[in-house]
């Protein structure tokens, strides 16, 4: 079953082909330029470069958010439409369901986090058990404090997808805050941890550079 995935409910657009839960081909872009102009050249060129078609697909799949407003607009309708003209099923996906399906080979709590402006971020709670994930709350803007609070960040993954040196910077200062490790994968990744869990962990690629020069400013002001 071959599947086209839309993505725009965040500042970067990306698309895929994926068949039978394996990527065929995908293409992504951050460049600030709105989904209106990148997303459609890019599933154009994406058919394209793989000699697909949309006759090809079996599905089309899109992120519906939470996120950003205007983008799961436009990604919904592109969605809408392309599969309506090509008489294929259209299907919407929780972006953080999408994130946390990522670490479903990974046994234990996913919290899932994207900034939701206004000192909130968009989160969901899953457990993942035997490559399978289970949701625990629905999808839900929520400060990090009420987090913290409620323990979840206590040893488990949280994925930051699209953060800004500033909203890293902010991160970091939490974690500082509340005695949590930060450390992270890529710009997308971070993990939280409580002393003294080690900061090596199987999966999880080595830190950026940006993450941890943020974390210990934070910690030395």
């Amino acid at each position: 079953m071959k599947i086209l995935a839309l993505e725009t409910s965040a500042k970067a657009v990306s698309a895929a082909v994926v068949e039978d839960g394996f990527p065929l081909a995908a293409a992504s872009q951050c460049t600030g330029l709105t989904h209106s102009r990148t997303l459609m050249p890019m599933v154009e060129g994406l058919l394209k470069n793989s000699d697909l078609t949309m006759a090809d697909m079996d599905a089309v799949a899109v992120a519906a958010g939470p996120g950003s407003f205007t983008g799961i607009r436009i990604g919904i309708a592109a969605a809408k439409g392309l599969a309506w003209a090509a008489e294929k099923p259209c299907v919407g996906v929780s972006t953080l369901e999408a994130m946390a399906e990522g670490m479903a080979h990974v046994e234990g709590t996913i919290v899932c986090a994207m900034d939701a402006r206004r000192s909130q971020v968009y989160n969901a709670l899953f457990r993942a058990e035997g490559g399978k994930l289970h949701r625990l709350c629905p999808d839900r803007p929520i400060s990090l404090e009420e987090l913290a609070a409620d323990g979840v960040l206590d040893g488990v993954e949280v994925w930051h997808p699209g953060h800004t040196e500033q909203q890293m910077q902010q991160l970091a200062a939490f974690a500082a805050a509340h005695g949590l490790l930060m450390t992270g994968g890529s710009d997308f990744h971070g993990r939280y941890s409580r002393p003294p869990r080690p900061l090596g962990n199987p999966g999880v690629p080595e830190n950026t550079p940006q993450l941890m020069r943020a974390y210990r400013a934070a910690r030395h002001r």
